[in-house]
């Protein structure tokens, strides 16, 4: 497996992860049961896992600039499937503009050899 495809299948993990946790949390913030609370606490402890594995194989700043990209586009998504908001043309404008710019920081700066 090349690791293109590794490197996306762990940032696409973390921000699973990153996002279960959260809706976790969101559900308990609402008074739902401690089980909630906990579910999120066990999902955190296996994003740190993932984290701490992923930095063996990537570039700090590469892990955490792509998790925070696919973590952003996944909580837009569940934030209007589950909980029904919506972001105005504004809104959506500033969020494409920090996702690329995101990009472009991931990937303009010169590479450690």
């Amino acid at each position: 497996m090349s690791s293109l495809v590794v490197s996306v299948a762990l940032l696409l993990c973390l921000a699973g992860l990153d996002l279960v946790a959260s809706v976790l949390a969101k559900e308990w913030s609402t008074g739902r049961p401690a089980v909630w609370f906990w579910a999120g606490a066990i999902v955190h402890l296996a994003l740190f896992a993932v984290y701490a594995r992923t930095l063996t194989l990537m570039q700090l700043t590469v892990v955490t600039f792509g998790w925070i990209v696919l973590l952003q586009i996944g909580v837009v998504l569940v934030d209007r499937a589950r909980y029904g908001t919506s972001l105005g043309a504004g809104q959506l404008t500033a969020l494409v503009a920090m996702l690329a710019l995101q990009m472009y920081v991931m990937t303009a700066g010169p590479s450690p050899t």
